[in-house]
């Protein structure tokens, strides 16, 4: 078996032009000119055939990652959209309790403080000279 393959792979194609009648001078299959055609035709048909089909799953190929790529994009701008505005509600918030956490002190609740404690010294210093006295 091995050596009819062998056979078969070093074997070399011969052709040759024969006339209606001649003898052919070695044995093997015949063809005319129309089945010789219609063999190269059907060659090209089936290169034809499957580059077609290899662009076909080459174009459903880039269409399902450019599918892909869209989910993905789609889902990259929600999330941006959502991380904006929790940003900005979270600044929001922390000017809120910036704005709460400083005391509201003004001039007067500073004058008026010195202007008590003045006042509350001197009568001290005034009640303790009058019981000396």
């Amino acid at each position: 078996m091995i050596l009819i393959l062998m056979s078969l792979a070093f074997a070399e194609p011969r052709f040759e032009k024969l006339e209606e009648g001649e003898q052919a001078s070695f044995s093997g299959r015949l063809l005319n000119n129309e089945a010789l055609a219609t063999m190269v035709s059907q060659c090209e048909f089936n290169v034809e055939q499957c580059e077609i089909q290899n662009d076909l799953q080459c174009t459903l190929m880039v269409a399902d990652k450019q599918y892909e790529y869209d989910i993905l994009e789609a889902k990259y701008t929600a999330l941006d959209y959502k991380h904006t505005n929790l940003m900005a509600i979270k600044e929001e918030e922390l000017n809120v309790l910036r704005a709460q956490s400083k005391p509201q002190r003004s001039m007067w609740a500073f004058f008026g403080g010195f202007v008590i404690g003045t006042a509350a010294s001197l009568a001290t210093y005034y009640a303790v000279n009058q019981i000396q006295e």
